[in-house]
């Protein structure tokens, strides 16, 4: 040890194997605690060396702050319009909007229309001070049957309870559409609601020239080779759509065939009220009498247009007006008889008199068909239905026409009630494919009166609303050439693409 002289080696008792042993164990545990700082060392400078850069990253931010406050304050020297956007959103593949977007144009194209949804649209983004490409009212078109064509795909899912609703549709020309609706039994309203729009699901969508037992028949048969057989099928009285329905029962013999109510009653009416020899005269006096008035000074008398088809479906209106059109006969102080004389009122609608009783009993008529309506499209048919139907018309005033329209009108619902079995219950009235294909019609606007269109595929989306998981999965589903596969294989010639083809080679001649 330094500073210790041999001399005095001699006055330690421990001897040198044991201080040899000592220093070596100091030696040791120097080493291990100069190891252990090192570490701590090496720990120290990676941490300092990211606090570093955490650092340099805060001094970005800052500086970009203060960049971006410098550009603020210079706005707020130089005044700029307030610009508005659309909430973000990640356009989908090959297209320019997003799907939220596009599910809002969609259903604001199935609400006021195409062209309206666009500038509607323009003038919304135009008061927002919204800065965005407006789609063409074409694209929201393209859309809606790309979207129908999926949804039609979608809803054929097998199983053994579905209900067909089947109808036909036809427009100017040979074309009739054979539509098919579904609902499942499994998953009908509860008693006391009826179906909604959003209950059907569009099944199938076929237009054709003819359309004989035949043709129908085997549209049925690939249509349940597809899905399976169904368990029940309705439809107004057509003999091509009633008895081709029975070919199914070859796939499925429990399957019950059932025909509208809402048709049965229209018949009935026609047979208890339209044969009646009043009842023809009352018609010839209100066709006559709207063309006497209709452009006089009596013009907002005028009697509801007649209807060439489905007469008896639109009856109600006819004696709305003749009631009331009576109480004003009854008044002559009323406000609806100003600046219209006496002698000119009575000239022109007096006769009206001579049917009072007649339209009083034809209104009972009328009330019993709406409220067997309303009552069937709201319970449906079970076992006991149909006297619960005559319960509750019972109370109805009622002279022997009504009488004997209720009888008819009970014993319809009778007759489905036997085909049915135990604990089952079923719609019987295709009213609200009536209502489908109103919307559709609504949808087309004046190109109703032109044909069917390519527009068709667009019946499968009036029945749902649009959101942004519908278009994204309908879009991933069917792509714009499938869309136009299936365009061409349904309507390969429209009406309007044979006008102009019939009408080319004139305006060609005739240009100048």
């Amino acid at each position: 040890m330094p500073g210790l002289s041999f001399a005095r080696i001699g006055e330690f008792k421990s001897p040198p194997r044991v201080l040899a042993a000592l220093f070596l164990d100091s030696r040791d545990k120097h080493a291990e605690r100069s190891k252990a700082l090192r570490k701590e060392n090496l720990g120290l400078q990676q941490m300092l060396a990211k606090k570093d850069q955490q650092i340099a990253s805060l001094e970005a931010k800052i500086e970009a702050l203060q960049q971006a406050e410098a550009a603020a304050q210079q706005d707020v020297s130089e005044p700029q319009e307030n610009v508005n956007r659309l909430p973000p959103e990640e356009p989908l593949p090959h297209h320019g909007y997003g799907p939220s977007f596009m599910a809002l144009c969609v259903n604001l194209a199935a609400s006021i229309g195409f062209r309206a949804s666009s500038t509607a649209l323009a003038m919304i983004f135009k008061f927002l001070n919204i800065k965005a490409k407006i789609p063409h009212w074409t694209s929201i078109r393209l859309w809606m049957v790309r979207s129908g064509v999926a949804t039609i795909e979608e809803n054929r899912e097998r199983a053994d309870d579905w209900v067909w609703m089947a109808d036909h549709s036809c427009q100017i020309g040979q074309e009739k559409v054979l539509l098919i609706l579904g609902t499942r039994l499994s998953k009908m309203p509860p008693v006391g609601q009826p179906l909604s729009q959003e209950d059907m699901h569009v099944l199938l969508i076929e237009p054709g020239k003819r359309w004989t037992r035949e043709e129908v028949a085997q549209s049925y048969l690939k249509l349940a080779d597809a899905m399976g057989p169904p368990a029940m099928v309705i439809s107004d009285g057509a003999v091509e759509l009633q008895e081709s329905a029975e070919q199914l029962k070859t796939l499925n013999k429990t399957l019950i065939v059932l025909r509208d109510i809402k048709h049965r009653a229209a018949n009935i009416l026609e047979t208890t009220v339209g044969d009646n020899e009043h009842y023809r005269k009352f018609s010839t006096k209100v066709s006559q009498t709207r063309c006497a008035i209709q452009q006089t000074e009596m013009g907002h008398l005028t009697p509801p247009p007649g209807k060439t088809k489905a007469r008896f479906m639109n009856l109600a209106s006819t004696l709305r007006w003749a009631e009331r059109t009576l109480w004003l006969l009854d008044h002559p102080q009323a406000v609806g008889r100003c600046e219209i004389s006496v002698e000119r009122f009575e000239q022109k609608l007096s006769w009206l008199r001579d049917f009072r009783e007649d339209i009083k009993s034809w209104r009972e008529c009328q009330n019993f068909s709406s409220e067997a309506l309303t009552f069937m499209n709201h319970h449906g048919a079970y076992s006991g239905g149909a006297d619960l139907l005559s319960a509750h018309l019972g109370p109805l005033e009622t002279g022997p026409l009504a009488k004997q329209m209720a009888a008819s009108l009970v014993q319809h619902v009778r007759a489905a009630e036997a085909k049915l079995t135990a604990g089952m219950r079923v719609p019987v009235t295709t009213e609200i494919m009536e209502s489908r294909f109103g919307l559709y019609k609504q949808l087309e606007g004046q190109h109703s009166k032109g044909g069917f269109t390519h527009l068709l595929p667009a019946i499968a989306t009036l029945s749902k609303h649009a959101t942004a998981e519908s278009i994204r999965n309908d879009f991933a589903r069917v792509s714009v050439k499938q869309m136009k596969s299936w365009l061409t294989t349904h309507l390969p010639k429209t009406l309007a693409s044979k006008r102009r083809a019939a009408y080319a080679e004139a305006t060609a001649a005739t240009a100048t």
